[in-house]
């Protein structure tokens, strides 16, 4: 690897140990929520990753901007993004027990992701990438925890991968023509 930093600068520093297998650094994948993650991620060269707090509309638009950005990078175009997406596969999906069960599960999986990410908080304000997740760029709401908690949540059911297994196989189907994924990572 080569870098050239304020503090450090490597040129050709091998590895150890090596990759077993190259395609390690050149198929790289990488994640966005925000314009700014997206347009590194892009410019670098990864592969697209969703992350299930983006709408499917807002990653189908978001696949255009990246592609662009690779191109005008020198590299082409991404490879069919990794989704990954809520599971809850049930033949008794749409009892009320298992609906409740369902919500409350979303529910807390969206409170884990906030808390560890100190989402709603000022602790990361200062930061500028930070700063986008109150603003436009993560479908978060307004920001604020309880928005945040409300709308991901609302999400998730909506977009998930939740319902019988017949629902389930219309899901998977409807992502598919939409999305298209190269893989699925279902979070259960």
């Amino acid at each position: 690897i080569s870098y050239e930093g304020q503090f450090y600068s490597y040129k050709n520093a091998g590895l150890r140990p090596r990759p077993l297998d190259p395609r390690v650094i050149t198929e790289a994948w990488g994640t966005w929520t925000s314009e700014t993650s997206l347009r590194q991620m892009a410019e670098r060269g990864l592969h697209p990753m969703t992350t299930p707090n983006k709408s499917v509309e807002s990653y189908l638009s978001d696949m255009e901007l990246f592609n662009q950005i690779r191109e005008e990078n020198g590299y082409g175009p991404a490879r069919q993004p990794i989704l990954q997406v809520p599971l809850y596969c049930s033949e008794n999906a749409n009892t009320p027990e298992e609906q409740e069960l369902i919500h409350r599960w979303i529910n807390e999986y969206v409170d884990s992701v906030l808390r560890m990410y100190e989402l709603g908080t000022e602790n990361f304000a200062p930061g500028k990438s930070y700063a986008e997740y109150r603003t436009k760029g993560s479908d978060f709401g307004s920001g604020t925890y309880a928005d945040a908690l409300e709308t991901l949540t609302a999400k998730f059911l909506r977009e998930g991968i939740i319902g019988t297994p017949e629902e389930c196989a219309e899901k998977v189907a409807a992502q598919r023509a939409t999305v298209n994924p190269s893989e699925l990572v279902v979070l259960n």
